[in-house]
C-alpha cells in the first residue's frame, strides 16, 4: 500500500513541476561523469599554477553543487586557452549535464529570464 501512495506521490509532483527525488548512488554516478567531464576539458589549458588549482578543486568537489560553482573558473581557463567563443561551447555541455540534478535554486538560467532580469 506505501508503495502505491509512494508511486502516486511521485507522479503527482511530476506533474506539478517539481523534480523526483535522485537516489544517492545515481547522484554520485553523475557527480563523477560531471567531474571527469570538466577535468577532460581543463586537458586542454596546459599545465600552469592557476589550471592545476581549478583542476584540484574539481579532483575534490565533494558533490554536484561544488562542481555547479565551480563552473566560472573552468570557463575563464578554457576562455585564456581557447577562445570564448569555444569556451561557451564547451561549458554549454558541461551545464547540460546538470539538469535534473541540482536543488531548485540552482541551475541554469534562461536567457530571456536573465535579460527581463536586468531591466
Amino acid at each position: 500500500m506505501n508503495w502505491t501512495l509512494t508511486k502516486i506521490a511521485t507522479s503527482l509532483m511530476g506533474l506539478l513541476g517539481q523534480p523526483e527525488k535522485v537516489s544517492d548512488s545515481t547522484m554520485d554516478n553523475r557527480c563523477e561523469d560531471i567531474r571527469e567531464a570538466m577535468l577532460a576539458i581543463l586537458d586542454q589549458c596546459g599545465t600552469d599554477a592557476t589550471t592545476n588549482a581549478v583542476s584540484n578543486r574539481v579532483c575534490y568537489a565533494r558533490n554536484v553543487e561544488a562542481l555547479w560553482y565551480l563552473r566560472g573558473a573552468i570557463m575563464a581557463q578554457l576562455t585564456i586557452a581557447i577562445g570564448e567563443p569555444q569556451a561557451r561551447e564547451q561549458l554549454a555541455r558541461i551545464t547540460d549535464m546538470f539538469k535534473g540534478y541540482l536543488p531548485a535554486g540552482l541551475g541554469p538560467r534562461s536567457r530571456a529570464r536573465a535579460r527581463s532580469a536586468g531591466k
